[in-house]
């Protein structure tokens, strides 16, 4: 079906300002900024939405790059030796952790979060264990160890000539954890299955605010705005 509405983008290169022009039936439309309680919480879910899309990209992203790393599986554990390539995975995989992280943090400019209780059964030990990650690895170093440097003085058991001691730095630091194509509770899926909450939330929000907030006010007072 043939859509009326159509919305333009217009940036300025110079400031970065972005101008939205909408129209109907091409003609340009009245556009009026709400900013009510329920406004505010649709936008903190707009952000939280767009965060998860990145999420998403970023691990499409991991999972083309990622042929000979680690699984997820506790009987397995590899190390490439390709490391231009699983440094570039490591980027990855940090800013996914971070931005799904925040996604449940009380951010500053955003009245929402998501909580841990909504998220599905099958996925919270999946959640619980990105969430580690992010608090032990990604943001800091934390008390869980997920990363660890060690400096090691090592010199030849027998004292032959004068050979001087060396000093090696010892790192252990992830590249990712990950979930084979068939486990069901992977953190794509888990990403998925986020988004899909905060998708609810932006519907009901929308209906919401048009049913209780812009509707009963009329046409003449959104004209007067």
């Amino acid at each position: 079906m043939k859509d009326d509405w159509k919305k333009q983008e217009l940036l300025d290169k110079k400031t970065g300002n972005v101008e939205r022009v909408y129209t109907y039936k091409q003609v340009r439309c009245k556009r009026v900024v709400h900013s009510s309680t329920l406004a505010l919480q649709l936008a903190g879910y707009t952000l939280i939405e767009k965060d998860l899309r990145s999420v998403s990209t970023w691990l499409s992203e991991i999972a083309k790059r990622h042929v000979d790393g680690p699984t997820h599986e506790s009987d397995h554990h590899n190390r490439s030796t390709n490391r231009e390539n699983y440094d570039i995975i490591k980027g990855l995989f940090v800013a996914a952790l971070t931005f799904y992280g925040k996604c449940f943090s009380q951010c500053e400019g955003r009245r929402t979060k998501l909580n841990r209780s909504q998220i599905g059964d099958s996925f919270r030990e999946m959640h619980d264990v990105c969430i580690s990650y992010r608090n032990n690895f990604a943001a800091h170093s934390g008390a869980a160890l997920f990363e660890t440097a060690q400096i090691a003085i090592v010199f030849p058991r027998k004292y032959k000539n004068n050979v001087p001691p060396r000093i090696y730095r010892e790192l252990n630091q992830p590249d990712l954890i990950w979930a084979d194509d068939t486990d069901d509770a992977s953190f794509v899926n888990l990403v998925e299955h986020v988004r899909t909450l905060a998708l609810e939330k932006i519907d009901k929000l929308t209906t919401k605010i048009i049913e209780e907030e812009v509707l009963p006010k009329g046409f003449e007072y959104w004209s007067r705005r």
